[in-house]
C-alpha cells in the first residue's frame, strides 16, 4: 500500500483492522495462519454485536444514532456500522491474499472473496485504537 501512494490515514486504518483481527485471534487462542472461516465468522459477529468504545462528547452533542433535524443525517451509532465491518473484511481478506501471493502457498481460507460460506456481514471497518484493544471474548 505504501508503494501505491496510499494515504497515511488509509495505512493507519488497515493497521488498526489487522490489529483488531490479531487481538481477536489471540483472545480465542488461534494463530493467525491457522484462522478459518469459523474465526472470520465469529469476528464478524463480534463486530456486529459489540458496542464501540465510548468517546468524549460535547455536552450538547446529539445522542448516538439520533437524526439531525436540519440535515436528516444520522449521528454515528453505538455499534460498528455495516461499512466499517465491510472495511475490516476487506482488510483481512487482502492480508491473506497478499500472504498467499508473496509466499506462494495457500493458507486456510479465511475471508476469500469467492467464498460463499463467509457471511456478507463479515464487513468490518475503521476501528479506533480503543476499539481494537477491546477484548472480543468479553463480548460474546
Amino acid at each position: 500500500m505504501l508503494a501505491d501512494d496510499a494515504s497515511p490515514t488509509s495505512l493507519r486504518s488497515y493497521a488498526y483492522e489487522l490489529l483488531a483481527w490479531v487481538r481477536f485471534l489471540r483472545a480465542v487462542d488461534i494463530p493467525w495462519h491457522l484462522a478459518s472461516r469459523v474465526e472470520a465468522r465469529d469476528f464478524a459477529l463480534w463486530l456486529k454485536t459489540t458496542k464501540k468504545p465510548p468517546r468524549r462528547r460535547r455536552p450538547d452533542a446529539p445522542a448516538p444514532g439520533s437524526v439531525n433535524p436540519l440535515t436528516g443525517k444520522a449521528a454515528p451509532g453505538e455499534n460498528y456500522a455495516a461499512r466499517t465491518r465491510r472495511h475490516a473484511r476487506t482488510v483481512i481478506r487482502s492480508f491473506y491474499e497478499y500472504h498467499r501471493e508473496t509466499h506462494g502457498r495457500p493458507l486456510i481460507k479465511c475471508a476469500s472473496q469467492s467464498d460463499a460460506a463467509v457471511p456478507a456481514s463479515l464487513a468490518p471497518g475503521h476501528l479506533s485504537a480503543q476499539g481494537a484493544q477491546a477484548d472480543p471474548a468479553d463480548h460474546s
